[in-house]
């Protein structure tokens, strides 16, 4: 089926001028819009959150499957069965966030009755190649022995995965069974750096853990500091938010932002640039970072391939996860 025919089928169905066929399977159990489910279960001890399922993979460059995004679409407007139909042939080719979308329905029960085991079955293909909130989700099912035999040290295992890739939720169920000791040896260090990304980025929960009753504390710290009136200087929070498994490239450092904001005007390319600072001897630097690469080998042929207006500082390769923690250590 082509793009535009599928684009108006949904039109079509959205505005009520046709019904989907009552005979193709699985059938909707109901409409609902509202996808975006956040869960919080009242055990106290043992509480996970899955976070907001239809969301972009975290520091992720690339955008979803145009395929993919039409049957998201159908889905959120609970027309599961054509939902389906694009996803599950994906899914068998494969492509992790059709998988984890079908473990989404299993779990949920829009489109199938629900059924966690099955649920488990999907979200662990797609957890697999890395996709950080079918991690998460593996986590959650794990801790609770929904659909497998509860285990909190693989809970942990998959909660340490979805948190390192950059997901908000798998960090803030990471922070929380170190903070508690539940499948880990209790380290409350490491507990405060998981619980400190997740409320930067909007996990209200994790503040409560840190003990904090301002939720925006952290993040209007990071973005008081490292303000800027140029639009093609991202700011400090920036480089927080990416995954830290992904690379960047430190292009040049400068005395001030000024320096940096020159050398941008000079580069010819369109970004994004950030930056970040360093103190030594009380004097501050300004380093500046250019890209965002999901591996080093593309990181690498991106630096092979900057004009001379960028490479006569020695720009190298840094990974996202090593300049957080040197910004963490100012903070």
């Amino acid at each position: 089926m082509s793009q535009f025919s599928l684009t108006s089928l949904l039109l079509a169905c959205i505005l009520g001028i046709f019904p989907l066929s009552s005979h193709s399977k699985p059938q909707p159990l109901q409409q609902d819009p509202n996808a975006f489910e956040r869960y919080d279960f009242e055990d106290e001890e043992s509480t996970a959150f899955f976070g907001d399922f239809f969301m972009d993979e975290p520091g992720d460059p690339v955008k979803f499957d145009e395929y993919y995004s039409m049957a998201r679409m159908a889905f959120l407007f609970g027309y599961y069965d054509t939902a389906l139909q694009y996803w599950q042939p994906m899914a068998n080719l494969g492509y992790a966030k059709a998988q984890a979308s079908i473990g989404w329905m299993y779990h949920a029960g829009k489109g199938f009755k629900q059924n966690y085991t099955r649920a488990f079955e999907w979200y662990m293909k797609a957890a697999k190649q890395n996709h950080a909130i079918a991690q998460n989700n593996v986590g959650v099912l794990y801790e609770k022995g929904w659909g497998v035999e509860q285990d909190q040290t693989k809970a942990v295992k998959w909660y340490r995965e979805s948190a390192e890739w950059g997901y908000s939720y798998g960090q803030f169920n990471y922070g929380s069974h170190l903070q508690n000791g539940r499948g880990v040896k209790r380290d409350t260090k490491k507990a405060e750096y998981w619980l400190n990304l997740a409320s930067l980025q909007g996990v209200d929960q994790a503040n409560a853990l840190l003990g904090r009753s301002d939720p925006s504390q952290l993040s209007r710290h990071l973005i008081d500091q490292s303000a800027s009136p140029s639009a093609k200087l991202k700011k400090k929070i920036w480089i927080m938010m990416k995954n830290p498994r992904y690379f960047t490239l430190q292009v040049t450092q400068g005395k001030s932002v000024s320096d940096l904001k020159k050398y941008i005007k000079q580069s010819t390319k369109p970004g994004p640039f950030a930056y970040f600072t360093s103190e030594k001897n009380g004097k501050i630097k300004y380093h500046l970072v250019y890209g965002i690469f999901s591996t080093f080998t593309e990181a690498e042929q991106t630096l092979k391939t900057l004009p001379p207006s960028m490479t006569k500082n020695m720009p190298y390769i840094r990974k996202f996860g090593n300049i957080q923690k040197d910004i963490k250590k100012k903070m």
